[in-house]
C-alpha cells in the first residue's frame, strides 16, 4: 500500500478504504492500538478518534510496547557507556 500521508484523517481514510476492499465492517471493530503519535492517538483529530466515530466499540489502548521502548531509549540515552555499547551491538 502506498503512503497515504501522516495526518490522522489520511490514515483513517486509508484504513477504512482497505476494510471496504476486503469487505470488513468497521462496526465490527472492537479495539484499536497505535503508537503514541498525536496523528494516531490524538483525541480531536487522531486516527483513533475518527475510527471511534465510526464504531463506538473501537476502544483505543496506547501500544504498551511502543511506550516501553520510549522509556528504555530515554533511560539508555543518559549513559554514554550504554549508548556506545548498543551502537557496537547494532553494528555487529
Amino acid at each position: 500500500m502506498d503512503n497515504t500521508g501522516h495526518k490522522g484523517q489520511e490514515m483513517a481514510d486509508a484504513l477504512l478504504a482497505f476494510f471496504l476492499s476486503v469487505e470488513i465492517e468497521i462496526t465490527n471493530c472492537r479495539g484499536q492500538s497505535y503508537d503514541n503519535a498525536s496523528s494516531m492517538s490524538g483525541k480531536y483529530k487522531g486516527m483513533q478518534t475518527i475510527i471511534r466515530g465510526k464504531s463506538s466499540n473501537a476502544v483505543f489502548v496506547p501500544c504498551s510496547d511502543h511506550s516501553l521502548n520510549l522509556v528504555g531509549q530515554a533511560a539508555v540515552d543518559c549513559c554514554r557507556d550504554v549508548v556506545a555499547f548498543f551502537d557496537f551491538v547494532q553494528q555487529v
